[in-house]
């Protein structure tokens, strides 16, 4: 039958019997509604692991990213610190967490946005990318807890990307700020383990939740 295709699903489209294309690795079968042909999508985030931490000096996700995917996305749920707002940063591993990329592998840029005023931050050649800092004109007092997303792509390469958004509040001026930070790591293999750390003395709890995106 012409209609039907080499490892695809069959259905019934109402006069015949049909079939679906075969789709790609970590796609989902997803219907469609009435009267039109199932197909295959990208299916839904995967849950990798969720740390909900107490007073911790660094966060790692080890053994977790594979070469199964090649993007994954971290969310960052009330975070706080004990401390002055320190800069939440990030460490990537090409050993799964024995040594993590030092030397001026990490280039990145962050810009803050705060109610009624920027600032942004160029910086490059660093040891580890920032993904949310103080702005120059904050307190160094505690904040509200840090809330946001983080994007990481490409770690199946010797250069891993990585995007995302963090905001919180400044008590002490009772100002909202959003920080939006992109890097571009040169870690030179793939990458399979990620750290985060918060600077100084800076102890953290809260919770970080890792995922892969299919497809």
């Amino acid at each position: 039958n012409s209609s039907l295709t080499t490892d695809g699903v069959m259905y019934y489209d109402g006069t015949k019997v049909s079939s679906t294309i075969a789709g790609y690795s970590g796609q989902v079968l997803t219907s469609n509604g009435a009267g039109i042909a199932p197909g295959y999508r990208k299916g839904s985030l995967i849950l990798l692991s969720s740390q909900a931490v107490l007073l911790a000096a660094t966060v790692d996700f080890n053994s977790l990213i594979t070469s199964t995917y090649n993007n994954y996305f971290l969310l960052v749920s009330n975070v706080s610190q004990t401390v002055a707002h320190n800069a939440l940063t990030l460490l990537v591993s090409t050993d799964n967490g024995s040594t993590y990329v030092g030397g001026t592998a990490y280039k990145y840029g962050i810009g803050i946005r705060q109610y009624n005023t920027n600032s942004i931050l160029n910086m490059n050649a660093s040891t580890s990318s920032t993904l949310v800092t103080r702005a120059a004109n904050q307190s160094a007092t505690p904040t509200t807890p840090l809330n946001g997303f983080l994007y990481i792509s490409n770690v199946n390469t010797n250069t891993t990307t990585t995007q995302g958004s963090i905001g919180y509040k400044d008590n002490s001026l009772n100002q909202f700020a959003c920080a939006y930070s992109i890097s571009e790591i040169s870690a030179g293999a793939s990458v399979n383990a990620i750290r985060l750390t918060f600077g100084g003395t800076a102890l953290a709890s809260g919770t970080f939740t890792l995922f892969a995106i299919p497809g």
